[in-house]
């Protein structure tokens, strides 16, 4: 039996009932096993030169390091016949690029006629006050309990369950949180943005 079967074997056991010494320490056995064997993989696949002299802090390894910096570092732009240079104005163009790209473009309204909708397709009053009143506790209580568990954290690196354990915690800044966006009062400019990073045209690795 190759390790990697018996491995597998000892992790289904270990789902169904706990494992004894012997098979702990048989199961670290071959962890150690594989991880030497895939080591000696890439040693066998890796460049000479760079196992003589790249591994230690030397002039080889600073060479290659600084050669790649050199490699992505992107020192101008061409915006037609115009050559962009310096951090500032790099990053003054990008950023106004960017914006005009994925931003709304100047002047870009659609407006919609009032008598689009029939008088029976319209929202009622009644209907509208109760979509637009203030978030109620319980309400945030519930769609917050019902997230799911055991998921990746957000930006905050946060996890839902800290917010489900600590409720009644720190339910009254959720609350001022939520009345702070019902009333407008609320930056949400960060809640959806994106990192863009730009990459320069070199051909090497």
């Amino acid at each position: 039996m190759v390790v990697q079967e018996e491995l597998l074997l000892l992790e289904q056991r270990e789902e169904i009932q706990c494992l004894d010494l012997s098979q702990i320490q048989r199961k670290i056995v071959i962890h150690n096993k594989i991880l030497e064997d895939e080591e000696a993989y890439w040693f066998k696949r890796a460049h000479t030169t760079w196992l003589r002299q790249g591994d230690n802090n030397t002039e080889f390894f600073h060479r290659v390091a600084n050669n790649r910096r050199r490699r992505n570092t992107i020192i101008s732009l061409h915006d037609g016949a115009t050559i962009i240079e310096g951090a500032t104005n790099l990053v003054n163009h990008a950023t106004e690029f960017y914006k005009s790209l994925f931003g709304p473009a100047p002047g870009n309204v659609f407006p919609l006629s009032e008598d689009l909708w029939d008088p029976n397709e319209k929202v009622y009053e009644e209907d509208n006050t109760t979509l637009i009143k203030p978030f109620s506790e319980s309400e945030i209580k519930n769609a917050l309990f019902q997230m799911e568990k055991n998921k990746a954290a957000g930006p905050d690196k946060i996890p839902i369950e800290f917010y489900q354990h600590c409720w009644e915690i720190i339910k009254e800044d959720i609350m001022e949180l939520f009345t702070d966006f019902h009333e407008g009062r609320l930056d949400v400019s960060r809640m959806n943005y994106g990192i863009i990073t730009l990459l320069s045209q070199s051909s090497g690795c």
